[in-house]
């Protein structure tokens, strides 16, 4: 993961940025490999990974800001299917990370990451 966003207002200023080629863009979440590496050294993302907490309107405006980039891949958490693994914490109703990690590298894998 070269790059991180926890919240739809980060996503929506930071995504387009760096799928345009602004790699001078640094996560504020400041999670991902991107944080480390010297501007000549980051990496564009290859895809890019929406949680529950981005909404489908929230997508829409990402995709809008970014333009076509053909290079990248969009994976949407589905919950039915989280629910469906058994990810839901039933204390807190959020879905467990490691599952999400685990349905997230399946997408990826299925789109031939």
């Amino acid at each position: 993961m070269v790059h991180a966003c926890t919240d739809p207002s980060a996503a929506l200023a930071e995504i387009p940025a760096i799928l345009k080629g602004d790699l001078s863009v640094l996560p504020t979440s400041k999670h991902g490999s991107n944080i480390d590496r010297p501007l000549q050294h980051r990496r564009k993302p290859r895809a890019v990974c929406c949680g529950g907490a981005i909404t489908d309107e929230n997508v829409r405006d990402i995709k809008s800001a970014t333009g076509p980039d053909a290079d990248v891949v969009w994976v949407r958490v589905e919950r039915e299917e989280i629910q469906a693994m058994g990810g839901i914490d039933k204390a807190t109703g959020a879905p467990k990370p490691e599952l999400l990690a685990e349905y997230f590298k399946g997408k990826l894998k299925m789109a031939g990451l």
